[in-house]
């Protein structure tokens, strides 16, 4: 996969080391994590971790992108990427937005832009969605892209999530 990519306004480029002064950041703020899987703010260990799981997984041809936009070069204003769950198959979308940019669309064109390069490499693989009931913004963004409900796999085990998958196929449809 493209570890840069671009389209109109945005800009994807593959997390890095020198990155991580942005995800120390984001995780660290309670409102931004809030729909995160821990559910809160992350602590200092959490967050390093973090850092170097989102570095490592890039050897897989994959993984997290920051956002960029014409407004602001220089200063990522989100991420949006791709990675197996844990030990499993499964592979699942994440993506995050700054407050300051909620609500412009930025996220859902991100996340085409990440899925157009993902499954031009990737064609055969499903991609997993989850996200919390209350978080509107977030399923908006799922069925925008082409998402669908999944009833029967759980990558993260039992939980009270809205669980989606998204194929190739119903990418390209919503892409249209």
């Amino acid at each position: 996969m493209v570890r840069e990519t671009s389209s109109g306004k945005l800009k994807l480029r593959a997390f890095c080391t020198s990155d991580a002064g942005f995800f120390e950041r984001f995780l660290a703020s309670p409102v931004l994590t809030r729909y995160l899987p821990l559910g809160r703010s992350y602590q200092a260990a959490e967050i390093r971790t973090h850092v170097q799981e989102r570095i490592l997984h890039w050897k897989h041809g994959f993984g997290t992108c920051l956002i960029f936009t014409t407004d602001c070069p220089d200063a990522p204003v989100g991420y949006v990427g791709a990675e197996f769950v844990d030990a499993t198959p499964f592979i699942d979308l994440r993506y995050g937005i700054l407050e300051t940019h909620a609500g412009s669309g930025i996220a859902t064109g991100a996340v085409f832009l990440f899925l157009r390069e993902f499954f031009t490499d990737y064609p055969d693989q499903t991609i997993y969605g989850i996200c919390s009931a209350d978080n509107a913004p977030s399923h908006r963004v799922l069925q925008k892209i082409g998402m669908v409900p999944e009833d029967a796999i759980r990558p993260y085990g039992p939980c009270d999530m809205h669980h989606l998958r998204l194929g190739k196929a119903d990418f390209l449809v919503a892409e249209q």
